[in-house]
C-alpha cells in the first residue's frame, strides 16, 4: 500500500497511464470472453465464417501499443483469429502457458519477438510461438500487418 501512495505522489501521470492500460486490458478480456461464450455449434465447426463474425478493436493489447482489429472464432481445441495490427501497433509480450500460437502473415511487415529472439514478419511467413513461450508482435510497416492465427490449446 505504501508503494501505491509513493507512486501516486511521485508519478501521478504514470499511475493514470497504468490505470488506462489496465482498463483497456480489462475491456479486451471482457470482449474475448463474450466471443468465446458465443462458440459455434457442432454444425458450424467444419466451416468457420469470418463474414459472420464482428471485427473488434483492442487497444494496447497485452500491454502493447495502438489498435489491433480482430475477428475471433472459437473451435474445439482453440480459436482462429483474423487480425490487423495498424501501422505502429504492437501486441505486448505475453506468455502462452496452455496454447501454441501459429501466426501466418497475409500482408504487411513487422517483427516477432519470441523467447528473446527477434524474427522479421513478411507476407507468406509463419511465426510459431510454442506452448510455454513468450512473444510479442509489432507492425513496423506503413500498412496494416494482417495475420491469420491458429491458437491450439493443449
Amino acid at each position: 500500500m505504501v508503494a501505491f501512495w509513493i507512486t501516486c505522489i511521485v508519478g501521478h501521470q504514470i499511475l493514470i497511464n497504468q490505470i488506462e492500460r489496465l482498463d483497456n486490458q480489462f475491456k479486451n478480456l471482457i470482449v474475448v470472453r463474450k466471443i468465446i461464450a458465443a462458440a459455434p455449434s457442432k454444425e458450424d465447426i467444419m466451416l468457420l465464417q469470418f463474414s459472420k463474425s464482428e471485427e473488434r478493436v483492442f487497444l494496447a493489447m497485452n500491454g502493447g501499443t495502438g489498435e489491433v482489429a480482430a475477428q475471433l472464432l472459437p473451435y474445439p481445441g482453440g480459436k482462429i483469429i483474423a487480425s490487423r495490427l495498424l501501422p505502429g501497433a504492437s501486441i505486448g509480450l505475453h506468455r502462452h502457458e496452455t496454447s501454441t500460437d501459429i501466426n501466418f502473415v497475409l500482408s504487411g511487415t513487422g517483427t516477432a519477438l519470441c523467447d528473446r529472439v527477434e524474427e522479421p514478419l513478411t507476407p507468406g511467413c509463419c511465426h510459431i510461438c510454442p506452448k510455454g513461450s513468450s512473444h510479442s508482435l509489432t507492425n513496423t510497416g506503413s500498412q496494416d500487418l494482417v495475420l491469420l492465427t491458429v491458437v491450439a490449446e493443449g
